[in-house]
């Protein structure tokens, strides 16, 4: 039984195909909250590498006090709008 069902998946490669396929799509769309999770937490590491590059800019002469007091605001309000759309998800580091 269990060699006939080999010898008909050697023999029609494109079930195999069909089948990963078949779970690849699965996996895709099994977790969206996960997913958004993963989005956010990866949104927030960006702002706050963004943060340390204006900040380490200036340190080294490179922006102005007042350039710096410009761009700030910006990366705050998107660090800030991230946990809002996250409607309160405490994050957990992917596996």
């Amino acid at each position: 039984m269990v060699w006939n069902a080999i010898v008909r998946l050697l023999d029609h490669p494109g079930l195999i195909q069909a089948e990963i396929d078949r779970r690849r799509e699965a996996a895709r769309n099994a977790d969206p909250l996960r997913k958004r999770e993963e989005e956010l937490h990866r949104e927030q590491v960006r702002v706050e590498k963004s943060s340390e590059r204006l900040v380490t800019a200036y340190q080294e002469g490179l922006l102005t006090l007042a350039q710096l007091r410009q761009r700030m605001p910006a990366l705050r309000g998107v660090a800030t709008l991230s946990p809002r759309s996250s409607f309160s998800i405490p994050y957990r580091p992917p596996r």
